[in-house]
């Protein structure tokens, strides 16, 4: 019996949902950190069976103690997740896709990272506490200048060491933390020259080339050339503590609903600092025009109040999967928490020009402090009337508390609230309860969908 074409379809729609929450670069590199968990706790077994069989409890070097096995190995797979870190920063297309979404890419990158500071730092302090024994050996690892193989090594760790300490205890300004994360590459890269000066393996030739190559492709060439489109500013409109950007684009640029984009304003020195930011697109005029709505929550954000029609722009995207779900989707809830509406109001802006699908339904949450913050209010609404399967729901939490899952299905029924797709966008908070909310009430993980991309 052949499936029908609806049921191949609904097949199909089942799939693309579960690759979202699992998407293959997550797996990839999920799988790799399970199986260095395993090999590392089956080589620490190993080395403490030695110890308990009689061999001696620090083995001065020795390299046919497991435990010495277990130190080079640690830095060997420290190095790869430390070259993936580089590659999950350059914002290639295919990584991207890999991953399900740039968003899901940094969520990466910031795993990757840790994994590799980790692995590295077990890796250094096994091998020296493995040779603790013998003082020449010792000497030969830790003295700068007796053999570079190991200085060079010594030196990466603990610049590499220090930068994760600025990045992650120190409080920095923006422009500070950017700038020291630049310098991340620098370790990397001698890490790399300890394995080469010691081993010589082609392997470690080729990654420490594949990760130099991708941080000097972050540091060099994409702020200043990538894959960016030139553009101007037409319009700077300003709505309470809201900056509307009207950008008019050289050529045009194809988005799917509900992405971001990354911008700077490279002109623009003395008023707003010439650096890469993401905002999301809170609509699209025409295929030459973005609009960008930004909320004053930092230095830049706020220096954006400075902006100038005519200003010169760069824009790097557009990026995100986060309308993926809406394209999948017929029964949908969207909920966003205050600036959090502007991809919605994106989506919006593609719903009416959509062929009208008569089984199509949307349930959209609007929730903002203050009635007043609802800055966007007449534009959606103008969208409702001519969408007639769009109901509009404002939320205030001066007046109504904060917006709650059972709040959602009571609104739109219990038999739609179990069949829906919900698509969550605001702050991090209030996602984390509304998902633990709606994962109580029954809904599986592929219908809860979160934009939660961040830089920092």
């Amino acid at each position: 019996m052949i499936p029908s074409p609806s049921l191949i379809g609904l097949r199909n729609r089942h799939i693309r949902r579960w690759v979202r929450v699992y998407p293959v670069g997550v797996l990839l590199l999920n799988g790799l950190a399970l199986y260095v968990l395993l090999t590392s706790f089956v080589t620490g077994w190993m080395a403490l069976d030695y110890r308990i069989a009689g061999g001696v409890l620090l083995g001065g070097g020795l390299k046919e103690d497991p435990l010495y096995e277990l130190g080079t190995s640690l830095g060997f797979w420290g190095t790869i997740y430390f070259g993936l870190n580089f590659v999950l920063a350059t914002r290639w297309r295919w990584v991207e896709w890999l991953f399900g979404g740039l968003d899901k890419v940094y969520r990466a990158h910031n795993f990757a990272g840790r994994l590799a500071l980790t692995l590295l730092i077990l890796h250094g302090g096994i091998l020296i506490l493995q040779a603790s024994p013998d003082q020449a050996l010792l000497t030969t690892y830790l003295l700068p200048g007796v053999d570079w193989g190991y200085t060079t090594g010594v030196v990466g760790l603990l610049l590499l060491v220090s930068l994760v300490v600025l990045t992650i205890w120190v409080k920095l300004s923006y422009q500070a933390w950017f700038a020291s994360h630049k310098w991340m590459g620098v370790p990397y890269v001698l890490g790399g020259l300890h394995a080469i000066l010691l081993q010589g393996d082609w392997y470690m030739i080729a990654l420490t080339a594949m990760g130099s190559y991708a941080w000097l492709y972050t540091l060099l060439w994409y702020p200043t050339r990538g894959t960016r489109i030139k553009g101007q500013l037409t319009a700077v409109n300003r709505k309470g503590n809201l900056t509307e950007l009207m950008i008019a684009l050289e050529r045009p640029v194809v988005s799917q609903a509900g992405q971001f984009i990354f911008i700077a304003l490279p002109e623009t020195s003395g008023r707003i600092a010439p650096e890469v930011h993401p905002f999301s697109l809170s609509g699209r005029p025409d295929a030459h025009t973005l609009r960008i709505s930004v909320k004053a929550l930092g230095d830049y954000t706020r220096s954006l109040v400075h902006a100038q029609p005519g200003d010169k722009v760069a824009v790097w995207g557009p990026y995100g999967s986060f309308g993926h779900a809406y394209g999948d989707a017929t029964n949908m809830v969207w909920v966003a928490g205050g600036i959090g509406v502007t991809p919605f109001l994106d989506m919006l802006q593609h719903e009416q020009h959509r062929e009208r699908n008569l089984n199509r339904r949307i349930d959209f949450f609007w929730t903002v402090a203050q009635a007043e913050d609802a800055l966007y209010l007449e534009e959606i609404e103008l969208a409702r009337v001519q969408l007639p399967h769009l109901d509009f729901h404002l939320h205030v939490t001066a007046d109504q508390g904060r917006l709650t899952a059972e709040h959602i299905a009571a609104t739109v029924g219990a038999e739609r609230f179990a069949r829906a797709t919900f698509l969550l966008c605001g702050p991090q908070s209030m996602m984390d309860a509304l998902r633990s909310q709606l994962r109580a009430q029954g809904i599986r993980r592929p219908e809860i969908v979160i934009e939660e991309f961040g830089m920092r």
